[in-house]
């Protein structure tokens, strides 16, 4: 997902958010700058006895670092057992299981993770399989809202999940724990033959709720990058149509009246909402007259991560959004980002920033 983010720049379509409130690029772009090791091999099969080929198979599977994801959406998103228990009470999750065949490619709608602002959709791709080191894609992508009144207050990016997710430290890793040996050769394909589409939405719009709402995906043509301005070669001719109502849940903490220093700045977080899978933040950001908007120079510190209450501290988890000021003379500031995991918001005791320009990273306790 996050090597991806300058493709999905290819498909976003940004909402409109409040007047004044200016669009900032993700600067979370910087966060993983991949280490190029040996590369990886692709997987001999013989004429070997079943039983044993099973075996060797999967243990260089395992060694090679294939088979990066199993549990799809929930293993990008990393949810735990602890989370799916949770949330078991609400509709946070959903496997809508809707399927289409076209010239033997079966795309299938397999799950949505959907709270008020955010919502994921992953659909299972089977009956393709690209070359090892290749990058998929549709040469075709549609995403509506069935009421036209939502559809300037909602945008979204796409992408085939590669495997990787964001370690402890930063890095890109499998969710399993384990590092790539090659960056530049991830398996996006599991060991069943299956890839992993994934669709992320997000709006801005206060009022604003994706639970209940009517959506139509189109994707069309399948195949792999041709070349670094997101052009596709087109294997798999086909058009892969969906329509249905998004569940989800409105669960989320909301903090309001604070007064809580960030950094040095003087930037002040004023109110605070999280949910399972967005943070919505007011801060009062003084202005720096030397700040150039034009190249996203501002002061106001950004969104990290959280700090649990039980010590786990989840970084990078950053995910795309809005932020800015809310009119062009005052230093209210508000920032909304995906994020790119499930959290539980009442069990967050504290959030991370990058504070700028300094960029040390600071921890905002919560009461």
């Amino acid at each position: 997902m996050m090597e991806n983010e300058l493709k999905k720049a290819l498909h976003e379509n940004r909402p409109l958010p409040p007047s004044g409130f200016e669009e900032r690029s993700d600067r979370q772009l910087k966060r993983l700058t991949a280490k190029e090791e040996k590369p990886m091999k692709r997987l001999s099969t013989g004429a070997l006895v079943f039983v044993l080929l099973l075996i060797l198979t999967m243990a260089a599977a395992v060694a090679e670092g294939l088979f990066p994801w199993t549990r799809g959406l929930e293993d990008c998103l990393q949810v735990t057992d602890e989370i799916k228990d949770a949330y078991k009470e609400d509709e946070l999750f959903d496997e809508p299981q809707l399927s289409v065949t076209q010239n033997g490619v079966t795309v299938t709608l397999d799950q949505c993770i959907v709270d008020t602002h955010v919502a994921y959709i992953a659909f299972r791709v089977q009956g393709y399989v690209p070359e090892l080191g290749k990058q998929p894609d549709f040469d075709g992508i549609a995403v509506d809202l069935a009421d036209a009144e939502d559809k300037g207050t909602s945008g979204w990016g796409s992408s085939f999940f590669n495997g990787l997710v964001t370690g402890p430290d930063g890095r890109g890793m499998y969710p399993d724990g384990r590092i790539p040996e090659d960056f530049g050769k991830l398996p996006y394909a599991n060991e069943n033959g299956d890839l992993l589409y994934v669709i992320s939405m997000h709006a801005s719009a206060e009022a604003f709720s994706y639970v209940g709402k009517t959506i139509h995906v189109t994707l069309k043509d399948l195949g792999v990058y041709a070349n670094k301005w997101g052009d596709v070669d087109v294997a798999v001719e086909g058009t892969w149509e969906f329509e249905w109502t998004m569940k989800g849940t409105d669960k989320r903490l909301e903090l309001t009246d604070l007064h809580l220093s960030i950094g040095e700045n003087g930037s002040v977080l004023t109110a605070v909402r999280l949910s399972p899978i967005h943070v919505r933040l007011e801060m009062n950001v003084p202005r720096h007259p030397e700040a150039d908007p034009d190249e996203f120079d501002l002061y106001a510190p950004y969104f990290r991560g959280v700090v649990l209450k039980d010590g786990t501290e989840y970084d990078l988890i950053s995910d795309g959004g809005v932020e800015g000021y809310l009119e062009e003379t005052s230093e209210a500031y508000r920032a909304m980002s995906a994020l790119s995991r499930v959290i539980e918001p009442d069990q967050v005791a504290a959030l991370l920033f990058t504070d700028l320009p300094s960029e040390n990273r600071v921890e905002v306790k919560l009461p």
